[in-house]
């Protein structure tokens, strides 16, 4: 008997591109086929506005001050993943059944009990005339996990799929990095440092690029060992503490001053040294 469900998921992360649509079929823990992908670009004067308002929110004290303004986004936002889930479902001959929404990520703050994920979900079932499934972090936070409860049920599936041999971990690096740890089917999830935060906001900032394609201007310029020694040393980031990884809370003022490739690689690399040294510090306990 199939138990199976076909799923359109929508995901709007941390680096505020875009979204990214995706049709799959499974049953939840053992079969999964993907059907079809989509990706649209948020609109420059959109990604703007979202952009400046996230950076002038700081609680949820700050969404109350400007839920005027906060409507009006939600309400566009909504419209779009509205956009992209009709054009990607009639795009293919598959009956949905149910949609996941994820929502745009406002603030993270699961060490502090909450996270606060933009997007009417009444309104895009209303649009859609489907069943809309929303607000997956906050039961995953009130039991202290770190609000993405979804993405090691996947992973998990992922590595039945492709039949890897544990123990696994699995790495996803998006604005944020977080990962799934797999063995003899005990998962365990984590946020465990940036991801493409800090070079892509550098990039906006400086250039109004997007992103590092391919890491060529990474790949260009030198890493300056001693910020990096300086700066590592100075900071607190550590999977252990209270660091919530919300994209806010990265500095990148310490590379200012360097040649413009070179500031990317330094990023880049600061990156990886915090992804790497939390990834350590999971096997040493």
């Amino acid at each position: 008997m199939d138990n199976s469900f076909i799923a359109l998921g929508l995901m709007s992360g941390t680096s505020l591109d875009g979204i990214d649509a995706s049709i799959i079929k499974s049953d939840g823990e053992n079969n999964l086929d993907i059907i079809d992908n989509k990706y649209f670009n948020y609109p420059e004067e959109f990604r703007k506005r979202l952009s400046t308002f996230i950076l002038n929110i700081n609680n949820r004290a700050d969404i109350k001050e400007n839920i005027n303004i906060y409507k009006s986004i939600e309400r566009d936002l909504t419209l779009y993943h509205s956009r992209i889930s009709q054009s990607i479902i009639n795009n293919n001959k598959y009956k949905i059944q149910l949609v996941g929404f994820h929502g745009q990520t406002i603030i993270h703050k699961p060490k502090d009990g909450y996270s606060v994920q933009m997007g009417d979900a009444k309104l895009l079932s209303q649009l859609l005339n489907e069943k809309v499934i929303y607000n997956f972090r906050a039961n995953d936070i009130k039991n202290n996990g770190e609000g993405a409860p979804l993405a090691p049920i996947y992973h998990k599936l992922l590595i039945k799929k492709l039949q890897i041999n544990d123990p696994t971990l699995i790495l996803n690096i998006g604005g944020i990095s977080n990962y799934t740890y797999c063995f003899k089917d005990k998962l365990f999830a984590k946020d465990i440092g940036p991801g493409n935060v800090l070079i892509d906001e550098y990039l906006k900032k400086t250039k109004g690029i997007k992103f590092d394609n391919n890491g060529d201007i990474a790949s260009s310029g030198n890493i300056n060992q001693d910020i990096i020694n300086q700066f590592y040393e100075h900071e607190f980031y550590n999977v252990d503490e209270k660091h919530s990884y919300d994209r806010k809370e990265f500095d990148i003022n310490f590379v200012r001053g360097l040649e413009f490739a070179d500031a990317i690689a330094t990023l880049t690399y600061f990156t990886a040294l915090i992804i790497s040294n939390n990834i350590k510090k999971i096997f040493k306990k």
